[in-house]
Formats: structure tokens, C-alpha cells, sequence
């Protein structure tokens, strides 16, 4: 599966504008990595996507939400 944190040319431009102000924030280390990617998380979710978070917590495998993992 392709991540596509490692292509982030390829996301529409409001996902990447999400995608830059979390990477900022991720970034800075000034708060909880575990927090930050829960509100990172809603925030694509509502246009579709969806990643996984390590247990370092940093955010791996952005991807496209498949329809079906939306309903359930």
C-alpha cells in the first residue's frame, strides 16, 4: 500500500494544508504526540482520509478511507 506521507504532492490541496499544519505541529514537540494525531486524524477523516499511528506516535500510512471502512 502506498503511504502517502511519503507523496504528499499527490493529496488534494485542502488534505495537504491539513497535512502541513499537523507536521508543524508534530514537529515542534511541544505537545503530546498522541494528541496531536487523534486531532490530526479527525481532521482527515472528514475529507476521506485515514492513517495509522505508531506506538512512538508518529502517523504512518496516510491513505484514501475505503467506502466501506467508512460504514463500519
Amino acid at each position: 500500500m502506498r503511504d502517502l506521507f511519503d507523496h504528499p504532492e499527490e493529496l488534494p490541496a485542502p488534505v495537504r494544508r491539513v497535512w502541513q499544519r499537523f507536521t508543524r505541529i508534530l514537529n515542534d514537540g511541544e505537545y503530546n504526540a498522541f494528541d496531536v494525531c487523534a486531532s490530526f486524524l479527525a481532521a482527515l477523516k472528514t475529507d476521506g482520509y485515514t492513517f495509522d499511528i505508531g506506538l512512538d506516535g508518529i502517523p504512518t500510512n496516510l491513505r484514501k478511507v475505503n467506502p466501506l471502512e467508512r460504514t463500519q
